[in-house]
């Protein structure tokens, strides 16, 4: 799954709560995909989805959130670890990187198990390095199909969601100012 489709699942899992802060969701549900920065580098074909995609990563993202938040600290660690729990569950059962195995090492550093219940993704042979740009591409173009309608909806209910409110002698306010 790609990085705005991990966004797009968290915004729609923050529907089903009006506490988690959306943004810790949003940063717990891209964070996992951090590991992108290694790209260019030989290694990142063996820890892409290993240190990054585990429970140990998902309270370290929950502390990070409740070290940025003033407010809402629990909320915040509570919401960035769903969002890291979310994207891990994603991509064990969308996964069409095999180049250590299908799924997440969901219990790293203590287990190199890749967990995976089933997995929807089209089977792609184990690979050294990651191939070509264009070829990642053809790869993805499967997955985007089933992507695009949860961008869409969550679009739609991201901007629903921050649209201004009209109070009833007309005068518009900020929202969280009424």
């Amino acid at each position: 799954m790609t990085p705005i489709g991990h966004a797009a699942v968290s915004v729609l899992a923050g529907q089903a709560s009006r506490r988690l802060p959306l943004w810790a969701l949003v940063l717990g549900g891209v964070l996992p995909d951090a590991d992108y920065a290694f790209f260019p580098f030989d290694f990142f074909m063996s820890i892409h989805r290993v240190v990054t995609h585990n429970l140990a990563f998902a309270f370290g993202a929950a502390l990070l959130a409740a070290g940025v938040a003033r407010r809402e600290k629990g909320w915040a660690a509570l919401a960035a670890f769903a969002g890291v729990v979310l994207h891990c569950l994603a991509d064990s059962v969308m996964d069409s990187n095999a180049a250590n195995g299908i799924g997440v090492a969901l219990f790293w550093p203590f287990s190199g198990w890749m967990f995976s219940p089933f997995n929807l993704a089209p089977e792609v042979g184990r690979l050294e390095r990651l191939p070509d740009l264009w070829t990642m591409l053809q790869r993805s173009a499967w997955a985007l199909k089933w992507e695009a309608p949860v961008w869409l909806l969550a679009g739609w209910l991201w901007f629903r969601r921050w649209k201004v409110p009209v109070s009833r002698e007309g005068e518009t306010h900020a929202r969280g100012m009424v």
